[in-house]
């Protein structure tokens, strides 16, 4: 080719760290319900909007960490019990 097209980088997304809560092994619901401060050795990463609105939310930084009980086993989990 006499002309050959130029590379283009592809434009990568960037992650805000959250705005709520740091990433400390602690959960989020854990300290605000209970006083419970204590570390859990795996969290999650929740998303605040779900669905087509969670690229805005990972792009604001709204997320918090939750423990397993409190994101997705538990009966107070948000997975489950939405309110």
């Amino acid at each position: 080719m006499m002309y050959p097209k130029p590379q283009r980088k592809k434009k990568r997304k960037k992650h805000k760290a959250s705005i709520l809560h740091c990433k400390d092994g602690t959960c989020y619901l854990c300290m605000k319900l209970k006083g419970d401060y204590r570390r859990y050795p795996v969290v999650h990463e929740h998303h605040i909007y779900d669905g087509p609105n969670r690229q805005n939310s990972e792009a604001e930084g709204l997320k918090v960490y939750l423990c397993l009980d409190h994101h997705i086993m538990g009966p107070e989990a948000v997975h489950n019990n939405h309110k």
